[in-house]
């Protein structure tokens, strides 16, 4: 059974995360799942659950920083390292446009 609220569409482009509160370069990483209320992030390296970043993601010339937190990670059959992540702090225009970006998607 499917614990998800808000469905996700598979993805893969490129996003960048800055730790909260942190002065260190951000993590380059590739959102491999998107959706209303979070995301599947695919590296080679674990981010740590409970971990708090925002993220940068420009999709198809929207621009969004949601704050998200890691909830779980596991590895994939070829070693990549998959990190689901919970968004909040989502101002009002971009929780309009993220279900734009996932029914965009679900149609390709």
């Amino acid at each position: 059974m499917d614990k998800r609220q808000f469905s996700r569409a598979n993805v893969a482009f490129p996003a960048k995360l800055l730790e909260i509160g942190a002065e260190d370069d951000p993590v380059r990483i590739e959102v491999h799942q998107l959706g209303e209320g979070g995301c599947l992030l695919k590296g080679d390296e674990f981010l740590g659950v409970g971990r708090v970043f925002s993220i940068d993601l420009n999709v198809s010339g929207n621009y969004l920083k949601p704050i998200g937190r890691v909830l779980y990670e596991y590895r994939g059959k070829n070693s990549e390292i998959f990190s689901g992540v919970e968004f909040y702090g989502l101002e009002e225009e971009a929780t309009k446009t993220v279900p734009g970006i996932s029914k965009y998607f679900e149609s390709k």
